[in-house]
């Protein structure tokens, strides 16, 4: 079992080790600059190698019992609060500040611009929470984007809908009448799924 750890650790430290980089515009080239930290892009191995790099993360929010969800380089934390009882987002900031410090002793940068803060809840109770995580110096947001989800406080979707709207008005006007035509019969098929009723049925339309 030695010779073969062993010889697995030799195997991936070649991997990793030994790589370089250099920009490259036209004609001209930079000078090949040695690695020392990273991993090779576009690898397969690299979403592995990542959570591999991230696992102390995780291990920070299990020991804290936070509610997490990581998608590739982006983390969402979750905290469900109690009536009046502010006292987890104190617990959260604290942990916030532990991440905050972990990466940076591994090479990592919290984004703060990136970094949003939204409170969900009846408009009251949304004041009051982020009038609290304003005092603790956390900038609260009324929405956000979450995968191409828009995300309103009062979760209303509203601006959701709105940019979908949107999008999908100013992709028709520009589609050929060959696409509208494919589109149409979609809506009118799922149409006629949806009200049970058959094709050449003649009471209904399905315009």
């Amino acid at each position: 079992m030695g010779k073969k750890r062993k010889w697995f650790l030799s195997w991936f430290s070649s991997y990793l080790e030994g790589r370089g980089y250099y920009v490259s515009i036209g004609e001209h080239q930079s000078k090949w600059t040695s690695m020392t930290c990273g991993v090779p892009q576009g690898s397969i191995l690299v979403p592995l190698l990542f959570r591999l790099y991230m696992l102390p993360l995780s291990q920070i929010m299990k020991k804290n019992q936070i509610a997490y969800h990581s998608y590739a380089d982006d983390t969402q934390i979750y905290l469900a609060l109690m009536l009046n009882d502010y006292s987890p987002i104190d617990s959260l900031c604290q942990r916030i500040d532990e991440i905050n410090s972990w990466m940076c002793q591994n090479f990592l940068q919290l984004n703060k611009e990136k970094t949003e803060v939204i409170a969900f809840g009846s408009k009251e109770e949304v004041l009051k929470v982020n009038a609290y995580l304003d005092s603790r110096g956390q900038t609260t947001k009324n929405q956000v984007r979450n995968l191409s989800v828009i995300l309103e406080s009062d979760l209303s979707f509203s601006s959701h809908v709105k940019a979908v709207t949107k999008s999908a008005y100013y992709n028709l006007k520009r589609s050929p009448k060959k696409t509208i035509r494919q589109l149409q019969l979609i809506q009118n098929t799922a149409a006629r799924i949806l009200t049970r009723t058959r094709k050449s049925c003649p009471n209904r339309s399905m315009a």
